[in-house]
């Protein structure tokens, strides 16, 4: 398997042209961007917009914040067409997917969860974008077991899964 050839429907080079765009974009088009997902999935835009509201701070929002452009974009890109709008039944069910996931790694120590990490990185149904995802919580330092930075990666979680189950609506498969 070559490095543009994806697991799932995104390649590298998809994910590479998204994040230079992403990170290339003033502030005016960022915030543009912003008002469109507010239009088209304000449930999956409040996944991150709640964050302040349980402690989360502005920088990590931030962070956070990127990455919902990042995965609604590369998400996006890679349909081809509008994506169904996200529900809060679809933010149910990554929710308790994700929480899976939290509860396999709880306890763990960083060597084990960075395998398991890898395991699920690998696993994942779009491998690509899932590893720029983790790659880049891990390069800001929100893997850390805080209270803050557990309750950012969960809703990154949750908006990449939402995403996703979108993605596979609009593709006709089931996820």
């Amino acid at each position: 398997m070559s490095l543009t050839e994806p697991k799932g429907r995104m390649t590298i080079d998809t994910m590479v042209d998204v994040i230079r765009r992403v990170e290339g974009m003033s502030l005016a088009a960022k915030e543009k961007m912003f008002d469109e997902l507010a239009a088209t999935q304000p449930e999956a835009l409040s996944c991150a917009l709640a964050l302040p509201q349980l402690g989360v701070s502005m920088p990590v929002l931030d962070r956070v914040l990127h990455l919902v452009l990042v995965i609604a974009e590369a998400v996006s890109k890679t349909a081809g067409r509008p994506l169904p709008r996200i529900t809060l039944d679809m933010i149910k069910q990554a929710a308790e997917k994700t929480a899976a996931w939290v509860k396999l790694l709880e306890g763990e120590t960083d060597a084990e969860a960075d395998r398991l990490t890898g395991i699920m990185v690998n696993s994942h149904p779009e491998s690509n974008l899932f590893a720029y995802v983790a790659g880049y919580l891990h390069d800001k330092g929100l893997t850390r077991s805080t209270p803050e930075h557990e309750r950012a990666v969960f809703a990154v979680a949750v908006v990449l899964e939402t995403f996703l189950q979108a993605a596979s609506l609009t593709a006709g498969d089931s996820r």
